[in-house]
């Protein structure tokens, strides 16, 4: 599972389980910003 972890400055983190255990791996910083406007169907 790849996941953004972090608030505004980001992380996506990728999340693997292997033999029962959860392996987390950083992959690359990011940064979401918020959707503004309306959706609009074409």
């Amino acid at each position: 599972m790849i996941i953004p972890v972090g608030t505004f400055y980001q992380e996506l983190k990728l999340l693997e389980k292997r033999d029962g255990e959860i392996k987390t791996k950083s992959i690359t910083p990011v940064r979401f910003v918020p959707m503004t406007g309306e959706h609009t169907e074409e």
